[in-house]
């Protein structure tokens, strides 16, 4: 594989973490305004956008098989696997969370559980709930990238877990086997994620067709969007997580298949590079803004509010990307 299709590849992918990343704060922007407001249409029509989770888990899935495929069944690679992750994971989330338990005690809240603190910062897969209210989608990494390091250490042993895993995930849907994070429909898109990884490594469509795939996902995409925001979708069933995440899973393969044949805009491509940091500040943007609007005494109607929320959400992103995240990983990937 050449590096120029490497780089159309990861532009694809990183433009997909964008449009994750955008939707989830377009859906929390718009909460935020319909709870100061009452701005019920306005939240209707945003609140399909907690699809970039879908999204971002069926990325997951995609870039795992895809980056690790060679070290499958290879024990040796487990420790740079694991740096990789918990350089990924860990270090910008525990500057979202030290924030989230600072403004929360800014807020006159006494000081959180210790058994819930750890939990919070090891992001064991567990019922509790985080501390930092968007931690549970990274319980459900931590997940993943646990099973997955199986595939790692024993190829057989791995796909046996692998399989009996989304055995479980199916039974749950119709037998209440129990099972937690685990069994939540949810892991499945991980699946579809590794499931498009395989197929464009096995049987890699014609970069033609690969486009048409990607434009055919992100038809169906934003179809469910429209049912949801119209009521005929509910957002947080089995359904929706099929429709947002089979239509992810073409997307992302479609994307990372179709090489130089599309074209992502540069910005949608930066805005990827900071999605983690966006995703786990965003809402800290929100409030502050907020807070300070109302302590300056600002007066805008609901549409302004939004776009200016959307804006604090994303800008406070982008700005720790830039001076935390990309500079912390840099120093980390040259060995600390």
């Amino acid at each position: 594989m050449t590096a120029g299709v490497e780089r159309h590849r990861l532009a694809g992918i990183e433009a997909l973490r964008g449009v994750a990343a955008i939707a989830v704060l377009l859906c929390h922007a718009a909460t935020h305004v319909d709870l100061a407001f009452g701005t019920p249409t306005l939240r209707a029509l945003m609140r399909p956008g907690h699809n970039g989770v879908d999204l971002f888990f069926v990325l997951s899935g995609f870039l795992l098989l895809f980056i690790h495929r060679r070290d499958v069944g290879q024990p040796a690679a487990m420790a740079r696997y694991a740096r990789r992750r918990v350089m990924r994971i860990y270090p910008v989330y525990w500057l979202a969370l030290a924030a989230t338990i600072a403004m929360a005690l800014a807020g006159g809240h006494g000081w959180p559980a210790p058994g819930r603190v750890l939990l919070s910062i090891l992001l064991w897969p567990s019922t509790t709930v985080p501390l930092h209210p968007l931690a549970w989608t990274l319980q459900y990494e931590v997940m993943f990238y646990l099973i997955f390091a199986l595939l790692l250490l024993r190829r057989v042993a791995g796909l046996a877990a692998m399989a009996l895993w989304l055995l479980a995930i199916v039974t749950a849907q119709v037998v209440p086997i129990g099972g937690g994070l685990a069994t939540n429909i949810f892991a499945i898109e991980f699946f579809f994620g590794m499931a498009a990884a395989q197929m464009l490594h096995s049987r890699p469509p014609p970069p033609r067709v690969a486009a048409g795939i990607a434009a055919a996902g992100a038809i169906v995409f934003l179809g469910g969007w429209v049912m949801e925001a119209a009521g005929r979708l509910y957002g947080y069933g089995v359904a929706a997580r099929l429709v947002y995440g089979l239509s992810a899973a073409a997307m992302i393969g479609g994307a990372a298949g179709s090489e130089a044949r599309l074209r992502w805009p540069p910005s949608l491509i930066g805005i990827g590079r900071a999605s983690y940091a966006i995703y786990l500040f965003h809402l800290i943007g929100i409030g502050v803004a907020w807070q300070i609007g109302m302590r300056l005494g600002v007066a805008l109607p609901p549409i302004p509010w939004f776009i200016l929320l959307v804006l604090a959400g994303g800008l406070l992103g982008v700005a720790v990307h830039i001076t935390v995240e990309r500079p912390l990983l840099r120093w980390m990937r040259r060995g600390g």
